[in-house]
């Protein structure tokens, strides 16, 4: 592991430790509350809907997912729907000793059953079981009053699992104290181009601790609402602690400008007005060594956007012809807006922060020179308006440029309001729409994101290689995923939401997919053949899946049944069960290079190295004059970092006839050569 890798994972450990183990106080006075609380309600309803949702996942196991737990429960009929099952962890300061920890189960009668087989403690209308049961001790006092009142409390969600903040970093105080002190000892005592310094590092984590312990509780859970399914991520900061500044930022209750302006593209957002200084001073605070390590200028950033009200609404398309977005973003009419804003303020910084981030990718990557992600237009005239305005190419991968997203940015000042479409054209009716715009009453949550999932997943199969394609015009109309986000009295509330009947559909679709995976063996036998994507880390959609029926019923006594599986898992990213399906494979032919060659690709994509390697050899070791397996065994070596055992199978592959890699290793002359 390379420095800057060391000096991440340890922010990550810390931001996790202090971030997200935190939770509602239940407790008394004087009697602390459980560190973590587990909430389940309306068990009915969750299992009625994971049976209906697992009835459209591609699975061989018939039985419902709900017969398991009614059957460890001894039934569900006794249980009260009107109150939740709780399950309470007390931690200890010494992490070596076991928590305490109980479950409440309230029951509308009486089930001999289930107290006998738990050794559950009976109360007047709920049972109290040891965790783990059978190897849990005495529940005290404490721990059953505190269970009892989360079961009777107002539910957040069906599921929600909630923990103390506070309580949780004191009790974690001297561990965390040991790794800060450790943490300059396990890291170089100067920071490279590309680290961040120990003491940067340390300064960062000692801030996200201390932020920390000003957050009194975070719930995270699902819920259920009518036709919904949602998942809430909550915070809530202790009343007079500084985070409640930041988590308290929406401004008074005017007007909205934007209210009316419906934008219509693959991704929608908008915002309501808010105080973005304070946001922005807690970013600044918290992760200023990272964006002094990219050479950003936070302060100018904070300069830049003081003029804004936070009011905002726009929506962004995306393809293999680039970004296509149009957004307009209303000033703050309180502040002397310069007269020039656009020209000496807005652009300059959009320029200058292009340049900063290309020279931070060039220096993560030093065999590519990048000058600026930004280069400037010359400026228009539309509608009347003065324009002005920059074109863009992001690199989607640093080894190659052939699948860089650009765009143009064509913007104007119209009143108090900055508009900005990608050509002027789309500008200048972007102006007459805002021309037309009414004050309307504020409604609607502080943040709001609406994503067109179909058409989200056919641009994205746009950016696959032409044998990883796979037939997008039967996905169905899956509706939007939503999030939202609301800053208010010292909370944070986020929440993703989709239709359940989207999630089905979503669910038969990928069932129907795996059984269309099956393709006569001509068609596999030019899969074989096909050449990785033109970039080492596309090795892993090295896939041929057509979403298409079958005719004959699938042969489970096939590997090539379960090779097809594995590829169509691996095309949707999950490598896990990628893994597992290529290894059913290899169970029943274990002389199958293609299946040690996908299972090396899948470990290699999951960051396994040593696992990918030795299962792309063992495919080398049964098809030695495959310049595909040559190919990705070079890419592994990539992400590994060994880059002189890429070059040589780089080489190799080009040898063998394999175009990516002719292709791959022409950049690299090309930048030299530069």
């Amino acid at each position: 592991m390379n420095k800057k890798q060391l000096a991440l994972s340890y922010l990550i450990i810390f931001f996790l430790l202090t971030l997200i183990c935190t939770s509602p106080t239940f407790a008394q006075a004087g009697q602390p509350a459980p560190d973590v609380v587990l909430k389940v309600t309306q068990l009915e309803k969750i299992l009625e809907t994971m049976d209906r949702i697992a009835e459209e996942m591609p699975s061989q196991n018939q039985s419902s997912p709900s017969t398991l737990l009614r059957s460890m429960l001894m039934g569900t009929s006794w249980i009260d729907p009107d109150r939740a099952i709780v399950a309470g962890a007390l931690l200890k300061k010494d992490p070596a000793q076991q928590p305490d920890a109980a479950a409440l189960i309230p029951f509308k009668k009486p089930n001999d059953d289930f107290l006998m087989n738990y050794n559950a403690v009976a109360g007047s209308d709920y049972y109290i079981v040891s965790l783990p049961p059978g190897q849990g001790g005495m529940v005290s006092d404490r721990m059953e009053e505190a269970l009892v009142a989360a079961s009777l409390a107002p539910p957040d969600g069906l599921i929600s699992l909630d923990a103390a903040a506070s309580q949780i970093i004191a009790k974690a105080d001297p561990q965390i104290q040991h790794m800060l002190q450790s943490l300059e000892q396990k890291l170089p005592p100067e920071a490279g181009d590309t680290d961040i310094s120990p003491k940067q590092v340390k300064e960062m984590l000692t801030n996200l601790i201390k932020t920390g312990k000003q957050v009194e509780t975070v719930s995270v859970g699902l819920d259920l609402p009518p036709e919904e399914f949602a998942f809430f991520f909550n915070v809530k900061a202790f009343d007079d602690a500084e985070l409640a500044k930041a988590l308290d930022a929406e401004k008074s209750k005017e007007p909205l400008i934007l209210a009316d302006y419906q934008p219509g593209y693959q991704t929608n957002f908008r915002s309501r007005p808010y105080n973005i200084s304070a946001v922005m001073d807690f970013f600044d605070k918290n992760f200023g060594p990272v964006y002094d390590q990219m050479g950003l200028d936070f302060g100018k950033l904070k300069e830049m956007t003081r003029y804004f009200s936070g009011e905002m609404a726009g929506g962004a398309s995306f393809g293999k012809d680039g970004l296509n977005l149009e957004v307009i973003a209303v000033f703050d009419e309180s502040k002397e807006i310069p007269k020039n804003y656009l020209e000496s303020v807005y652009l300059p910084w959009i320029m200058n922060y292009g340049k900063t981030m290309a020279e931070f990718l060039s220096r993560q990557s030093p065999d590519v020179q990048i000058d600026n992600l930004f280069e400037s237009i010359p400026p228009s005239t539309v509608a009347g308006q003065s324009v002005v305005g920059l074109k863009g190419k992001m690199p989607v991968d640093m080894q190659t440029d052939q699948n860089a997203l650009t765009f143009q940015l064509r913007m104007t000042r119209l009143e108090n309001m900055l508009l900005t479409a990608s050509d002027d054209q789309q500008l200048k009716a972007l102006i007459e729409k805002a021309k037309g715009l009414k004050r309307a009453p504020i409604s609607g949550p502080l943040m709001q994101m609406d994503i067109d999932l179909a058409a989200y997943m056919d641009a994205i199969n746009e950016f696959m290689p032409a044998q990883s394609k796979i037939d997008t015009s039967e996905i169905p109309e899956i509706g939007n995923l939503t999030y939202t986000l609301d800053l208010a009295d010292g909370m944070l509330k986020t929440r993703y939401s989709m239709r359940r009947d989207a999630i089905q559909k979503m669910a038969g679709y990928f069932k129907n997919l795996g059984q269309g995976a099956q393709m006569d063996e001509t068609e596999r036998g030019q899969a074989g053949q096909a050449q990785a994507s033109e970039k080492p880390g596309g090795a892993g959609q090295m896939v041929t899946t057509r979403a298409k029926r079958a005719d004959a019923p699938p042969d489970e006594n096939s590997p090539q049944y379960w090779l097809n599986k594995g590829e169509l898992f691996a095309t949707y990213g999950n490598e896990r069960q990628a893994i597992k399906h290529y290894k059913k494979a290899l169970k029943l032919d274990p002389n199958n290079s293609k299946a040690y060659f996908h299972l090396g690709v899948s470990y290699g994509e999951a960051g396994q190295y040593e696992k990918a390697l030795d299962a792309i050899n063992r495919a080398i070791a049964l098809q030695p004059e495959d310049g595909n397996y040559y190919y990705a065994r070079g890419w592994i070596y990539s992400l590994a970092g060994n880059k002189d055992k890429a070059k040589s199978d780089m080489q190799r592959a080009a040898e063998l006839g394999n175009t990516d890699a002719e292709k791959y290793l022409e950049s690299i002359r090309k930048r030299y050569s530069n």
